[in-house]
């Protein structure tokens, strides 16, 4: 009777009761209470026994529930004490954790062959299985079967990876904080959602609560946008501090979003009296129509295109041979974006350059750890780029295994010197999403730098993914 008129009397944060409430519910067999002991939460466990006839009790301390509602327990590690705070940060803010599936059901395991074919996609999504079967040593029926397999499994999506720069615009990275109070996830979504310069928007917890993705023509473009999203009235009410920087993606991609291409519509070149020709960056209407249909699906069928947009029989085609032929390479390829169910959640690395001359002459083990194989069929980082303002880079990793982010970090604090390194929980995605595939990273912009500045001996196989554009494989 004591536990439950002092449980009454303690009035507990909401993130201290729902972390309690989860404690309970997977220790439904004991009885568990929480102390406030100058303002830290203290859990135990309480034991009733017998003694002369009468009930007696007595506690077993557990551990601790942080103010964000992690249960740590006595004698944690510090592995399992970040798991449980990237936990609790994710659960509490509406995000969900992928757990591996159980042991009875039956899980896809990847084999080399497979591992060969999503490498394929991710370089080239419409290469003739020809190609791939003639490097495995199997059929092209077998490979047909198993990529569709592999289709399923991961819910692969195919679009194209668009050299935009080459148009004129410019990436950029905001780190936002929100001070005093956030806005609803769903103020934030319809701020951003109908802002075609917003290409990918992240939920986080840490040092920042959001982080947007950006591109744009120029600073003067890019001030525009920052001032028009921070003026919206879903917005405008919360005190917001903006971190702007130049960015520049040297590793991986995210897809566009359609918006984008609304914006992108501007570039189309129409013939007037003060543009008689073509700009650098300008498209012509069939470029634009091919680029937007293969950012939506990357293996559309070209005729299908020519129908849809009235336009002469192999239009599509050829603009697509001359996009991503090597003199203009506006398409980089066709490209893929997988679901990996084994992804539990995403940490985003960030890292800053205090000690110039240091981090120079160990960049080179920076660079290597970028591009080193695991054992996922997945690139260890999805997304990486160099930040302007201040000095510095961010890597966005996938955590597999709960010791991936705790391991990586250790890793560069060791390898990598003249740094500081913090990391950011991804919550969710608010607009746009990350993308996962398996790069080849003998074409990664790490690998060719490895070997031409630092004068590393080649170490990963050439293999060619180019075909015929004619016989590519096509949607059926």
């Amino acid at each position: 009777m004591f536990i439950k008129r002092y449980m009454k009397k303690l009035i507990l944060p909401s993130s201290i009761e729902k972390g309690l409430k989860r404690l309970r519910e997977e220790h439904k067999e004991k009885s568990i209470s929480v102390k406030n002991l100058k303002g830290r939460y203290y859990v135990y466990e309480n034991i009733y026994y017998k003694e002369n006839n009468k009930i007696k009790q007595t506690s077993k301390y557990l551990g601790i529930i942080t103010e964000l509602g992690a249960f740590i327990r006595r004698g944690a590690t510090k592995k399992e004490r970040y798991i449980e705070k990237a936990k609790a940060i994710i659960e509490q803010n509406g995000g969900k954790i992928i757990w591996p599936k159980e042991e009875n059901s039956v899980v896809y395991t990847l084999d080399e062959i497979d591992k060969i074919i999503l490498m394929s996609l991710s370089m080239n999504g419409r290469i003739h299985l020809k190609k791939i079967a003639e490097r495995t040593g199997l059929s092209v029926k077998a490979i047909d079967y198993r990529k569709r397999k592999l289709e399923k499994e991961y819910n692969i999506k195919y679009f194209a990876e668009i050299d935009v720069e080459k148009l004129g615009f410019s990436y950029f990275i905001a780190l936002v904080n929100f001070k005093d109070k956030a806005p609803l996830e769903s103020e934030i979504k319809a701020a951003l959602n109908d802002n075609p310069h917003v290409q990918l928007a992240l939920l986080t917890s840490g040092s920042y609560d959001l982080i947007i993705v950006l591109l744009a023509e120029n600073t003067k473009i890019l001030d525009g946008v920052i001032t028009e999203i921070s003026s919206n009235p879903l917005l405008s009410k919360y005190s917001i501090m903006w971190y702007v920087s130049p960015f520049d993606p040297t590793y991986g991609y995210i897809q566009f979003r359609d918006k984008f291409f609304d914006l992108l519509k501007e570039k189309v070149w129409h013939r007037t009296l003060k543009t008689p020709r073509p700009l650098a960056d300008s498209l012509f209407q069939r470029e634009y129509v091919v680029l937007r249909e293969l950012s939506r699906n990357g293996l559309q069928n070209f005729s299908d295109i020519d129908k849809k947009y009235n336009l002469s029989i192999g239009t599509s085609h050829y603009t697509y041979s001359k996009l991503i032929s090597e003199d203009k390479q506006l398409i980089k390829r066709i490209t893929i974006m997988m679901e990996r169910k084994d992804v539990k959640y995403n940490a985003i690395i960030k890292f800053y350059v205090l000690r110039r001359i240091d981090f120079l002459n160990t960049r080179k083990e920076l660079l290597l750890d970028m591009i080193e194989d695991n054992e996922y069929s997945i690139n260890k980082f999805c997304y990486v780029g160099d930040l302007d303002s201040p000095d510095g880079g961010i890597m966005f990793l996938p955590v597999i295994n709960d010791s991936d982010l705790v391991k990586e970090e250790e890793k560069l604090r060791e390898k990598v010197k003249g740094i500081v390194i913090e990391h950011l929980i991804v919550i969710k995605p608010v607009v746009g999403e990350l993308s996962y595939r398996y790069f080849d990273n003998v074409y990664s912009k790490q690998y060719q730098r490895l070997l031409s500045t630092f004068k590393v001996p080649p170490f990963l196989k050439v293999y060619s993914y180019k075909s015929n554009i004619n016989t590519e494989h096509k949607i059926e």
